[in-house]
């Protein structure tokens, strides 16, 4: 196991009718300083990996994660939650282009209906899920908060 000397990202969430917020402390912690070298190889053992939220936009952690479901996808069930939170995002254009590749390693996709209107894509969301599905996913799960999920 590999360990850090460097702090542990805080994390806070506030629900405010069914919506969350979110505040996150994590300048030089242990999680967003992650690099390639840090994580493991993967025994026969592990079948599935799930990759996703605000650990996929700091650098180095975020090629880093990028790069191991790369080296893994190929061998094993590979799951993307891109939980977009545009506040925490600096660079819109380097995040889209990380998340679209990633998607197109992925097996399942799960994302809310505000993560897909980020994406600003042409067409309706059933347009958009559908293209998504022909570059990779085989499963694309769409949350509607309290309204609950859709599998395409």
């Amino acid at each position: 196991a590999h360990t850090s000397p460097r702090p542990t990202t805080l994390a806070f969430v506030r629900l405010t009718n069914g919506q969350a917020t979110y505040t996150f402390y994590d300048e030089n912690t242990a999680g967003r300083m992650l690099t390639i070298e840090d994580l493991p190889s993967l025994g026969a053992e592990i079948e599935a990996m799930l990759f996703g939220a605000i650990s996929l936009i700091s650098e180095p952690a975020g090629s880093a994660y990028e790069e191991f479901m790369r080296r893994e996808h190929n061998s094993r069930v590979m799951m993307l939650d891109p939980n977009i939170r545009p506040n925490f995002i600096p660079d819109k254009a380097k995040h889209l282009r990380r998340i679209r590749e990633m998607m197109a390693m992925a097996d399942i996709v799960k994302l809310s209906d505000e993560d897909l209107n980020w994406f600003d894509e042409a067409g309706s969301h059933e347009d958009v899920i559908r293209n998504w599905l022909d570059r990779g996913p085989k499963l694309i799960v769409v949350t509607h908060g309290s309204e609950g999920a859709v599998g395409y």
